[in-house]
């Protein structure tokens, strides 16, 4: 191994986390490996797409440049040419107290308040090593809303089919649903939103207005009112209504607006 990483607890969120996932990302064709002691699953196979990570159970490891974030316990069974310890954080502002590891040969930090601060602080040198930030460009999230009873007739239960079937396609969306049964949906891209009189502004900024009655619906109200503001503000809205038809398959009809 030429280059390692180490960071004692890798979680789902966090700017150490961010750091390394967008370091690994933009130098994917170095020889880099990721040692963790614990942390999040998910985390660990966003970074793995990009270098190898490997769970830190004291096991010895020989390298030519070992990086180390806040905890520098790993060193005690590194042996490398170089160790550089990487600050992510004012010591001072955050009240924090340094303790310097005897290995350490460099020290490197996020931003130049970051390398001013710690020269300040503890008397060395903190070269600055701008945070290689690389983002692919995302694909465009759907914004749905509903404001409808998640009743058997309103089609309470087909909202989950739709979302599954958004999330088998791999479609991103994030889905608002005003409604009373605020607690009868669970679903990470559906957020339940107590009913209110006036949705109008959550249905202009929508891409759907999605509505699953069945057949017996007499007059889809909200379908209606998001026709009229489509005539007169131009927006994105669509109608998704599932029919029952009495012959053949089940179908779901989208009204662009």
């Amino acid at each position: 191994m030429k280059n390692i990483i180490y960071i004692k607890n890798l979680n789902l969120i966090g700017g150490t986390e961010s750091f390394i996932y967008y370091l690994v990302k933009k130098y994917k064709d170095h020889d880099i490996t990721v040692f963790y002691k614990s942390g999040s699953q998910e985390q660990v196979n966003r970074i793995r797409q990009y270098t190898r990570v490997k769970k830190y159970i004291g096991q010895p490891i020989q390298c030519e440049k070992a990086f180390v974030n806040y905890t520098t316990d790993i060193l005690d069974t590194v042996e490398a040419k170089e160790y550089i310890q990487i600050i992510h954080t004012d010591f001072k502002e955050q009240g924090l107290i340094f303790y310097r590891n005897p290995k350490i040969t460099k020290y490197i930090g996020v931003t130049q308040i970051v390398c001013d601060s710690f020269k300040k602080y503890t008397g060395y040198d903190c070269e600055l090593c701008y945070n290689p930030i690389s983002i692919d460009n995302p694909k465009k999230m759907l914004k749905l809303i509903s404001a409808t009873r998640l009743t058997k007739e309103k089609g309470g239960d087909r909202i989950i089919k739709l979302a599954n079937a958004l999330d088998a396609k791999g479609i991103p969306y994030i889905w608002l649903v005003f409604t009373d049964n605020i607690d009868k949906v669970i679903h990470p891209n559906i957020f339940s939103i107590p009913a209110k009189m006036d949705i109008f502004k959550y249905i202009a900024n929508a891409d759907y207005l999605v509505q699953l009655s069945d057949k017996g619906e007499g007059f889809g109200y909200a379908p209606a009112e998001a026709l009229t503001m489509r005539s007169s503000s131009n927006n994105n809205a669509m109608s998704c209504v599932f029919r029952n038809r009495n012959k053949g398959p089940r179908k779901w009809i989208c009204i662009r607006l």
